[in-house]
């Protein structure tokens, strides 16, 4: 046990078993700093106690901290993803972020990188400076009623009506444009309220592009019962939204907006094998080390 002194008096002590991770920030699906969604990427080169990754993502408060562990065998890494308050099975911008720092600082010269999740392998490759795609599986979508009641009691969290629904992983509403959908103000308690009465921790707002704009698509990500009252950027959400959008404009490749404060860009690609291809670029803002 390490004794610090000041003036003669001690202001702490110090375990010499203290735990050092490191610890990268990254904006994922962002351009430049201060864009997109920020991650957390915490190391070890053990398995840490479930109870310490929640701590230490309720601690990083951001929507996600990613936890990355080595794997025998090249380029294979296990993968976690805890919101300040709960664990998710899948995540982009976090796996983004990860293979980030995985094919930017940690493998050398590998263009690619498997993560094990509780969602399968997926795989991250490098496609141009600070751009990397993501591997994802593509989700199921299905045309939703949902009670007028409901559909009120969202109208009132949202701020706005919608005009349609899909059920996915999570509920996907509808919006007649893009305006509409900009203009949407979240209240997170009731909107927490209806989801969990409709049997969903997340809603996906989406709606077509302004005229003019270059992107097919825009959306908005809500997940007030994971403690995350809006996402900036949420790739696993596209795992959704681009199949709904490819088999409405008839195409396989897409570009999708995601219309956070911060705003983000998400490429989209329908792979075979129902896989779909996320791409984006990012961009490291912090390193340091968590001691614990």
């Amino acid at each position: 046990m390490a004794r610090l002194f000041s003036n003669g008096q001690l202001i702490a002590t110090r375990r010499s078993t203290d735990l050092s991770l490191p610890v990268s920030v990254y904006d994922a699906f962002a351009e430049h700093a201060f864009e997109g969604n920020p991650a957390a990427v915490v190391v070890s080169d053990e398995a840490l106690d479930e109870s310490l990754m929640q701590r230490i993502a309720g601690e990083m408060n951001l929507s996600e901290t990613a936890f990355l562990r080595p794997l025998p065998g090249e380029g294979r890494y296990a993968l976690r993803w805890f919101t300040p308050t709960a664990e998710v099975d899948l995540c982009g911008h976090a796996t983004l972020a990860a293979g980030a720092l995985v094919l930017d600082r940690m493998a050398g010269s590998l263009d690619r990188v498997t993560f094990e999740t509780r969602s399968g392998p997926l795989r991250v490759l490098r496609v141009g400076r600070e751009r990397y795609a993501m591997e994802f599986p593509r989700l199921a979508v299905t045309p939703l009623e949902v009670p007028l009641a409901a559909v009120r009691e969202l109208e009132e969290a949202l701020g706005g009506r919608p005009v349609g629904f899909h059920a996915s992983v999570n509920l996907i509403a509808d919006y007649p444009g893009e305006a509409e959908l900009r203009a949407l103000v979240c209240d997170p308690g009731r909107l927490g309220r209806a989801l969990e009465a409709l049997g969903f921790w997340g809603l996906s707002v989406t709606a077509p592009p302004a005229p003019g704009a270059d992107y097919d698509f825009v959306s908005r990500f809500f997940a007030p019962r994971k403690g995350i009252p809006e996402d900036p950027v949420t790739g696993a959400a596209h795992c959704a939204l681009a199949p709904l959008w490819a088999g409405r404009l008839g195409k396989r490749k897409l570009l999708g907006y995601q219309a956070s404060r911060r705003g983000g860009f998400v490429g989209c690609e329908l792979l075979e094998e129902d896989r779909v291809r996320l791409e984006g670029a990012c961009v490291r803002v912090l390193a340091g080390a968590l001691t614990l």
